[in-house]
């Protein structure tokens, strides 16, 4: 019985706490509730949930590091770690494709790249012709001589088990988004992506890449809080398609996770709708 008060105690001190305007929490929760898409804002709720169930704390993610490709939020997420890309190209277009992939650059070379396709028997595309300036992409060169390597040396290369040698200690994170160029806020949804350095290939199709040498370089696709702060103040004229209660998003400002509070509404099943609690 004595624990149980105790239990309740924290329950209601955490009730009680609100959350504040223009915090991490906060920006969150505005993001989420302008996402024209309900089940990725479940998705992330689940997430959390499961970061915090699995004994993560707040300092091992952080959901506007790395929009692209963050490896930290895919632990702690079981995966999801291009999230908040999603929920936030989402607040200003309806339908989107978005393709994040992270394997060896080789591989990307082999795809993306115009040598890459005609080595593979395919005709060079829209994303590879555009690539063609990007150089320490589309580009191989050979370490002995320092000049660009024939279509012959890759496939040789390629052949012998070479290739990834060539890249070793070398990573890559690339990112395709296509969505109508029609839709209604393509303007603002332009300027958000400039902001995490995508590229506009055409019309409706847009690029990220990122090659890093040792893996802890700095990612353009981190949002600061100048940005975050404009990406909300443009979202405060569109519509919002949920309201949600505070409760998860104030676990993100807690410098310590409140894991007592959580488990405890986990354990109660209690909706999350603070006028549904009656003591």
């Amino acid at each position: 019985m004595l624990a149980l008060l105790s239990d309740l105690r924290q329950y209601t001190s955490f009730q009680n706490i609100k959350l504040e305007p223009h915090t991490y929490g906060w920006y969150v929760k505005q993001l989420c509730e302008h996402c024209k898409k309900k089940d990725l804002v479940d998705e992330l709720m689940r997430a959390i949930k499961y970061a915090y169930d699995n004994n993560y704390q707040n300092d091992d993610f952080y959901l506007f590091d790395r929009l692209v490709g963050d490896y930290h939020l895919s632990d702690a997420f079981d995966g999801l770690e291009n999230i908040m890309l999603e929920i936030i190209v989402h607040c200003f277009v309806e339908d989107a494709i978005i393709e994040v992939d992270d394997a060896p650059l080789e591989y990307q070379f082999m795809e993306y790249t115009n040598t890459g396709r005609r080595i593979n028997g395919l005709k060079p595309n829209v994303l590879s012709e555009f690539l063609e300036d990007w150089k320490c992409f589309s580009e191989i060169e050979n370490e002995d001589t320092g000049k660009k390597m024939s279509d012959k040396e890759i496939v040789e290369a390629q052949n012998n088990g070479d290739l990834p040698y060539m890249y070793e200690e070398t990573y890559m994170t690339s990112c395709i988004i296509i969505v109508d160029e029609n839709e209604q806020n393509i303007i603002d949804f332009n300027e958000f992506l400039s902001m995490i350095a995508f590229q506009k290939v055409t019309h409706g199709m847009y690029y990220f890449g990122l090659i890093s040498y040792d893996g802890s370089i700095e990612s353009p696709s981190d949002l600061g809080k100048r940005e975050i702060e404009e990406i909300c103040k443009t979202l405060n004229s569109y519509e919002i398609y949920q309201k949600l209660d505070d409760d998860l998003f104030i676990m993100l400002n807690d410098d310590g996770v409140n894991s007592a509070a959580y488990k405890l509404l986990d354990k109660l099943k209690i909706c999350s709708s603070r006028k549904e609690v009656i003591f």
